[in-house]
């Protein structure tokens, strides 16, 4: 009892000088009182509100949709309006095992079997709205790692289309929305209770908000590099690509009251960041240079990874090496092959000659006749990177990689000029967050639910497991907000 009350007075402490500076607005009531307007908030927004209750609808940015705004656009579902009759052999079941493989077993299977068994009501209910899809048939997206079968719908308009009419549909449903209002600090009562949230609003005031029950749909912290660094124990350097507003607010106040969390050490990593320095970065460096025959290695010139390998399993590898970073390295004839196919290293580097222009500048692209050259030019043991290529060369010979078996070896790296890409991960999406039960109430350390605190989305932990499956992301956050919405209200109602 003593640390939940030192917390409080802690708090009480903050408010009260953040009040004095600020000012204060009176305490406003509702039934909902939803902490961030994106892919999960909106959809719970809507369906609570059409429940009958009054909902409220807090969102920091200027602007609502959170991770729809940068998202790709694919959904993936089985038992759709769509499928009826295809013939796919698709169902929740398949659509549930093949995602807990993808996320290497460590998903919650209760948070997933929601997903998986309600993903197709959500395609049908965006359908409802409005939503086109398209083709009206599923497929594969060939951007992520493959299911068996074709499970993924593509929104026809993108997914910020999306984000606009929800938007217009929560306030056609009555929804108070408040943008420009971030939420700060959870309120509970006596008893523990979460009754409200204290938000500041887009004056610099302080706004107490007081709520049947509080949902948190703030997304992930994976545009957080600070706070992914502090879950993920060697990640000493990376970038993000994730919607602004993921900075793990609503986990943040969970943990503040004794709330858990689950797979908190789980992003997404991919390898292919080129730093441009103060921040700056382009994705896609090298990308496609492996399936030419490069090969990848760390500070110390060593092979790490089967270069084939699903892209984030490569990432979470790169976390791994020293400084969080590695070389791409790659010979003219694989660099000749890759433009003569339009595969640029980088896309800004469209051509052969551009290319090698920014190998001659030396910043960016490292070039050296020789591979104890380039190690130089790197900062690696010339003796070990020598040896590594000199090893990965006669497994080219054999057909056989005997250090990590990466099935095809395109060429060998024999035939200089050589070339090397430094680069680092970039992140999209967290997996972990708030642990949340079946109802999306929120647990504390202890097991048990908070009582008046739920949460939805990426703020809730534990659906992906170690890495999403392809379409499950905006899946996860649309059906987890409806399911919550309607689960909320229902409970109030009663």
């Amino acid at each position: 009892m003593k640390p939940r009350l030192n917390r409080i007075i802690a708090t009480a402490i903050v408010l009260a000088a953040i009040v004095v500076a600020t000012g204060v607005s009176a305490a406003q009531r509702t039934n909902l009182l939803i902490v961030g307007a994106g892919t999960a908030g909106l959809p719970a927004a809507l369906t609570a509100a059409k429940a009958g209750i009054k909902v409220t609808l807090l969102e920091k940015m200027p602007y609502t949709g959170g991770s729809l705004t940068v998202s790709g656009a694919t959904i993936a579902a089985a038992n759709t309006k769509f499928s009826e009759g295809l013939d796919l052999g698709d169902s929740p079941d398949r659509h549930f095992f093949e995602t807990l493989k993808m996320g290497d077993y460590k998903n919650d299977p209760v948070l997933l079997k929601l997903l998986t068994d309600n993903a197709g009501s959500s395609i049908n209910w965006l359908s409802d709205l409005g939503v086109a899809f398209k083709g009206n048939r599923p497929d594969f997206a060939t951007e992520h790692a493959l299911y068996d079968v074709p499970r993924t719908y593509t929104i026809e308009k993108g997914a910020a289309s999306v984000a606009k009419l929800l938007t217009d549909k929560v306030k056609e449903a009555g929804v108070e929305l408040l943008l420009n209002t971030r939420a700060v600090e959870l309120i509970q009562n006596r008893d523990g209770r979460v009754i409200g949230v204290w938000a500041v609003d887009k004056d610099g005031k302080f706004v107490r908000f007081e709520a049947d029950a509080v949902l948190l749909t703030a997304g992930g912290f994976a545009a957080n590099i600070d706070m992914l660094k502090q879950f993920k124990p060697g990640l000493n350097e990376a970038f993000t690509v994730a919607c602004p507003s993921n900075t793990g607010d609503g986990i943040r106040m969970g943990r503040s009251i004794g709330a858990a969390t689950t797979n908190m050490n789980y992003f997404s990593c991919y390898p292919w960041a080129l730093d441009r320095g103060n921040g700056a970065f382009t994705s896609g460096a090298g990308r496609d240079a492996r399936l030419y025959g490069a090969i990848h290695v760390n500070a110390d010139g060593l092979r790490f990874v089967n270069e084939l390998a699903e892209p984030a399993i490569i990432g979470e590898k790169v976390v791994l090496q020293k400084g969080s970073t590695n070389f791409i390295l790659m010979d003219r004839a694989m660099v000749e092959s890759m433009y003569a196919a339009k595969k640029p290293v980088l896309a800004t580097w469209n051509t052969l000659e551009k290319f090698e222009a920014e190998a001659e500048a030396g910043k960016l692209v490292a070039k050296s006749d020789t591979v104890a050259g380039l190690a130089s030019r790197l900062g690696i043991d010339p003796a070990a990177l020598t040896a590594t290529v000199e090893r990965y060369n006669s497994f080219v010979a054999s057909g056989r990689d005997e250090d990590f078996g990466r099935a095809t070896m395109q060429a060998k790296l024999e035939n200089g000029p050589f070339y090397a890409v430094q680069t680092y991960i970039y992140t999209m999406s967290s997996m972990g967050g708030l642990k949340v039960n079946g109802d999306f109430q929120v647990l504390g350390t202890n097991g048990e639910p908070i009582p008046g605190l739920f949460a939805a989305g990426m703020t809730a932990g534990g659906v992906h497991g170690e890495r999403m499956g392809s379409g499950n992301g905006l899946g996860w956050g649309i059906t987890s907000g409806r399911l919550a919405g309607s689960h909320i209200a229902t409970a109030i109602g009663k």
